[in-house]
């Protein structure tokens, strides 16, 4: 494969990761913060566990199917799983 081609990939992987990726990653993550804040104050370690368990669980789930989302953004199939493979 042509570098320039590869870069093209890569480029697409880390600008995906970037805007949507991430930023919705954390917004998940901002999310649990409460909840933790609150577990931890009230010295309920069960809670504390299972949020942290959810989240950390529901954040991988979420961040498995970039392939898919960027061929629904009318990304070719190709372009698609060489950018997962870049950033998996």
């Amino acid at each position: 494969m042509n570098n320039i081609i590869v870069e093209d990939y890569i480029c697409l992987g880390i600008t995906f990761a970037n805007v949507t990726g991430f930023s919705f990653l954390s917004g998940l993550s901002g999310a649990m913060e409460p909840i933790c804040g609150q577990a931890h104050g009230a010295k309920n370690v069960k809670l504390l566990h299972k949020t942290l368990l959810m989240v950390t669980l529901l954040l991988f789930l979420v961040s498995i199917p970039i392939d898919k989302i960027l061929i629904r953004f009318s990304q070719q199939e190709h372009n698609a799983i060489v950018a997962k493979n870049y950033l998996f």
